[in-house]
């Protein structure tokens, strides 16, 4: 739903005909993408203590890795299809960095073949193909968003040079919202994008902060435009079966919020607050009040966490559609503010949060993603915030 790439049906019909073998003509680029899909799918299996999964997954991998340089020179969409299958699949076995790389180079194949602009009605495409190719466009555009996001590096692509509209679909959901979810990602990966752009910018310090105040307007906006039921934070009443789509969504837009407030924190040295007076300027005001903001983010991240399982019952909240690494920032978060402030009674809620995190990121994460010295790290800093407290 987040990353409407494939026609499940049409994809399902050619696959079973080519294992078949009653498909003639396969190219190097059918098999690929068939390697991939199953590859993904092992990945996001339930029951992720199958070492048989993994490997099979690995292996599957592998074999698609084997014909990078064919998808890399064909001038085709399906070559833009396999690239962000690539991306996905290293997004979930905890590798964003080289995901983030891959990326890259899947908008520079989209942009290659036009997807970012509008399709002109002399084109000769059909409903359906104009269809596909905005969403593969906007979800290339997503991924590069929320992984520039995730790694502090600049966007391969600026929101002001492509011009095709994002498109919805009817999903098969008995939620009444459910056709907007794509839409909603979109708007949220556009949010990230200019975030991310203001980052790398060679900008004063009180350029970035006045940019900075514009972004924390929009993301107010989106999440106002939301219906109510549907906003982060609120109860998801209408969806019981798929709460993790809009949970997934709403993990997102936390770990947003969290980037955006601690870059206003970080973005200028502290005296600009005095120096700035009552100086009107369209930044967020004041450090005190983008800490708080930023620690709420993070405890709102992992109270979603929390109610994804509620709703979910004992289903991996994890669908791809956010990083690990978000889990690892709103530890951070938790574990600064304990230490800062070990005293108020509030910071031992913030150790439950802590702990909840931490057992979240144990539980959804690929396993292969904490390594051993990593999972001591983790062990470490609960010990050391434990008895931290245990002296107030």
């Amino acid at each position: 739903m987040f990353y409407p790439l494939l026609n499940e049906n049409s994809s399902r019909e050619y696959w079973d005909q080519l294992y078949a073998q009653r498909k003639g003509g396969t190219t190097v680029l059918d098999i690929t993408m068939l390697h991939l899909v199953v590859a993904i799918g092992l990945l996001i299996d339930a029951d992720m203590a199958s070492t048989t999964a993994s490997s099979m997954s690995e292996k599957l991998y592998q074999r698609a890795w084997e014909s990078i340089h064919e998808t890399m020179v064909s001038f085709e969409l399906q070559s833009v299809q396999i690239a962000i299958l690539h991306v996905i699949y290293h997004m979930y076995a905890g590798r964003s960095s080289k995901a983030w790389s891959i990326c890259g180079m899947a908008v520079r194949s989209a942009q290659a073949l036009g997807l970012h602009r509008s399709v002109p009605v002399a084109s000769g495409f059909t409903p359906e193909q104009i269809r596909l190719r905005s969403h593969i466009w906007w979800v290339t555009f997503s991924l590069d968003a929320t992984l520039s996001m995730t790694e502090g590096r600049p966007p391969a692509v600026a929101e002001s040079t492509c011009d095709t509209r994002s498109m919805t679909d009817e999903w098969a959901s008995d939620a009444p919202n459910a056709s907007n979810l794509f839409l909603w990602k979109v708007g949220l990966a556009q949010i990230q994008n200019r975030l991310c752009s203001v980052l790398s910018r060679c900008d004063t310090h009180l350029a970035r902060r006045s940019a900075l105040g514009e972004i924390e307007q929009c993301l107010t906006e989106w999440r106002d435009h939301m219906p109510v039921e549907c906003r982060p934070g609120q109860d998801m009443i209408e969806f019981p079966r798929g709460y993790s789509l809009l949970a997934s969504l709403h993990l997102e837009y936390f770990s947003l919020a969290r980037a955006l407030y601690w870059s206003c924190m970080t973005c200028a040295p502290a005296k600009d607050n005095d120096t700035q007076g009552g100086s009107n300027t369209s930044g967020p005001r004041g450090n005190n009040r983008e800490y708080k903001l930023c620690l709420g983010s993070a405890r709102a991240f992992v109270r979603t966490l929390n109610s994804a399982i509620e709703n979910e019952g004992n289903q991996r909240t994890a669908r791809l559609s956010f990083q690990a690494d978000q889990y690892i920032a709103a530890l951070a978060i938790l574990y600064r503010n304990i230490c800062r402030n070990p005293a108020h009674v509030a910071t031992r809620v913030d150790l439950g949060y802590f702990r909840a995190c931490k057992l979240h990121l144990e539980r959804d994460v690929y396993p292969g993603y904490l390594v051993a010295g990593f999972g001591g790290l983790m062990n470490d800093m609960l010990c050391s915030v434990e008895k931290l407290l245990a002296r107030f």
